[in-house]
């Protein structure tokens, strides 16, 4: 079979295998790994050393260009993640205020039923003792002679 070099970290039959890591693939590997592997060249030191060089440099560019689209995902992710906290908050904040304001109305009218039961209250003792002082003033003026 024939060697290839990974350009860029690969995983292969389960394990993880580094950048310039060189492995024998056959061909169907090597097709199915695509841009991740060359063919490791047979040539001369200096040529490999001059094009390793620059393997090197374009898998860089690949594996930075691959992090920051992860980090422009990462951020995209955090900003939606922000603004669902943010509108939990508000909803939050909303149904408090609202369920403050519900109790305010019903404090206040049992405040105003206390004050009209009071009122009420205060009406009737007042009838009564209305109605038990015409009863004292009425007191021996009737058929009977009063008690001596």
């Amino acid at each position: 079979m024939p060697k290839y070099k990974t350009v860029e970290i690969v995983r292969l039959d389960g394990k993880r295998l580094p950048v310039d890591s060189v492995v024998e693939l056959s061909e169907q590997d090597a097709k199915d790994l695509g841009d991740a592997v060359v063919p490791q060249s047979s040539a001369s030191g200096d040529l490999q050393a001059s094009v390793q060089p620059d393997e090197r440099l374009q898998a860089e560019i690949r594996a930075r260009e691959q992090a920051e689209a992860r980090v422009e995902a990462a951020q995209s992710a955090l900003l939606e993640l922000q603004n669902q906290l943010d509108a939990e908050v508000r909803a939050r904040e909303e149904t408090e205020a609202r369920a403050q304001a519900e109790a305010k109305a019903r404090a206040e009218a049992a405040e105003k039923a206390l004050v009209g039961a009071s009122a009420r209250a205060e009406t009737a003792e007042k009838a009564l003792a209305d109605s038990a002082s015409a009863a004292d003033g009425k007191a021996g003026k009737g058929k009977t002679a009063p008690l001596v």
